[in-house]
Parts: structure tokens; C-alpha cells; sequence
């Protein structure tokens, strides 16, 4: 769904809109956004900064957005920044 934002977890999708309302509930273990966009949502639904690249902690929980991950893992260096910044999840 291209220009659309949508959140997975164990089997569900949420899109933008559903995912405004309280995304805290759904008890994620870890957030994981994919893209800029996915972030920035989540950013207004929680009201609190969510930027990319860069490690965090939301709600408790540990926290990674990426600006463009399929993209990002076509190119080396990109794809050695996307591994380095999920291994601080560990």
C-alpha cells in the first residue's frame, strides 16, 4: 500500500487512521517503524518524538525508525547501518 502507513503485529494490520487511537494498547514488545512516514504517525499518535536512525526508548519499550528500510537494504553501507542499529536492540 503505497502512501498509506500501516502497523503489523501477530496476524493484524493497522492502518493509519486505527493506528491514531492507541497504539500504546496493543503491548508491543518493540516498535519498529519502516519508514519516515510509519514514524512520523506514531510520533503524533503518541505524541512524542519518534525520529529516524537512531536509537530509543518509547513507552518503556525499545524503539527503532528507519527512513526507508526496503531501500535501505539494497545498498551496503545502508544495510550495514540497519543491522548495526537492530543489534542495540538485543
Amino acid at each position: 500500500m503505497q502512501g498509506e502507513a500501516s502497523v503489523g503485529f501477530v496476524g493484524a494490520v493497522l492502518n493509519d487512521r486505527e493506528l491514531r487511537y492507541d497504539p500504546i494498547a496493543l503491548d508491543p514488545l518493540v516498535l519498529v517503524a519502516c519508514d519516515a512516514k510509519a514514524a512520523g504517525l506514531y510520533s503524533q499518535a503518541v505524541r512524542q518524538e519518534f525520529p529516524t536512525m537512531r536509537r530509543m526508548r518509547l513507552f518503556g519499550r525499545e524503539a527503532r525508525a528507519f527512513t526507508r528500510l526496503n531501500t535501505m537494504l539494497e545498498q551496503e553501507a545502508d544495510r550495514q547501518a540497519v543491522w548495526h542499529l537492530l543489534k542495540t536492540m538485543a
